[in-house]
């Protein structure tokens, strides 16, 4: 379920999935998917004073920010995050974080987001391919990115997510 609400609703959705037995992925287990989160989501709070442009935004031709900014509105538009694509190594989850403290820096990780879009002035991190996003434009890829990572739950083998 893709909303445009706080982030506290990915912990909420979370705590549920976990609640209900849903922790196995396909890939990452819950709590890995949980503590991905949170550092993607720690990531774009630490503004762009701590990342500045990146290098891969500073070195895109004309045309591939043409390219960029089509797939950005796409994604935004429809709900849709491509597969496959590799995590960058500042948010890969620890191999092995306990499920309670995934969750705990998850909900901490939404709370200092939306203590941030409080802020009469936030400055955000730019994404490494999408490039700058706007308060709203930023809560809508999380939501999108965590409905990405919680449709590979599953409980016992051959369940469905709720």
């Amino acid at each position: 379920m893709i909303t445009n609400g706080t982030l506290h609703e990915i912990a909420e959705r979370a705590r549920a999935l976990a609640n209900a037995g849903q922790v196995y992925g396909r890939g990452w287990s819950l709590a890995q998917i949980c503590d991905h989160l949170a550092r993607s989501i720690d990531n774009t709070v630490k503004g762009s004073a701590v990342h500045g442009t990146s290098l891969r935004s500073r070195r895109l031709t004309r045309c591939g920010r043409m390219k960029r900014w089509g797939f950005k509105r796409y994604m935004l538009w429809t709900g849709w995050f491509p597969a496959g694509v590799p995590a960058p190594e500042s948010v890969r989850p620890a191999d092995d974080v306990p499920l309670e403290e995934a969750l705990a820096k998850l909900r901490a990780a939404a709370g200092a987001f939306e203590r941030t879009c409080a802020q009469a002035d936030p400055s955000w991190s730019e994404h490494s391919y999408l490039g700058r996003f706007s308060a709203r434009g930023w809560r809508r890829f999380h939501h999108i990115h965590a409905a990405h990572h919680f449709s590979f739950l599953r409980g016992e083998p051959g369940t469905a997510v709720p």
